[in-house]
């Protein structure tokens, strides 16, 4: 990856390559370093952006997150996984107005599975099994009604991950 970096200085293949080859590496610094490159070779593509968003947010950089986000609505390049970033960091960080924002989007979509399986892992953070059953098993739905038998297949598998109901109820008690 580093020949074909250094060979073709301009292309932007070699850097998504190698930037994923650094988040799977666990070395987001870099990844987050090849991203900002490719977009900077090519400000309009929208996989760079949502790599961009995906290494910022592994980084916890919530904020240049939301930049990153806002440049490509700018320049009218929009996708599902800009808003599934968007709603998992709204949920990361508590703000229920861009968590339902996203929310909204996803709504009565073909790929609305990805948000129900965001909110799925916030219940299940927060102890709400039950909650996050009923989510995986909308998820599992969607994805099947999408044709998407093995991710259905996984999330229902996902959804019966706990017999047991809720660790806690709303009071936080056991």
């Amino acid at each position: 990856l580093q020949l074909f970096v250094q060979t073709f200085p301009r292309a932007t293949i070699p850097r998504s390559w190698r930037g994923e080859y650094y988040m799977s590496l666990g070395q987001f610094e870099k990844a987050a370093a090849e991203y900002e490159e490719l977009v900077r070779l090519d400000g309009r593509s929208r996989i760079g952006y949502m790599n961009l968003m995906w290494a910022y947010t592994t980084l916890g950089r919530f904020d240049d997150v939301r930049r990153v986000a806002d440049t490509a609505h700018g320049l009218g390049l929009d996708m599902p996984d800009f808003h599934h970033i968007l709603l998992d960091v709204a949920l990361i960080q508590g703000v229920d107005a861009d968590a339902a924002r996203e929310i909204k989007w996803f709504e009565g979509r073909s790929d609305e599975h990805l948000s129900l399986g965001s909110q799925a892992v916030r219940a299940l953070v927060l102890g709400k099994r039950r909650d996050a059953a009923e989510l995986l098993k909308r998820a599992a739905d969607v994805a099947e009604r999408r044709g998407l038998r093995g991710l259905a297949e996984r999330w229902r598998q996902a959804s019966l991950a706990n017999p047991y109901g809720d660790c806690q109820d709303d009071t936080g008690d056991f």
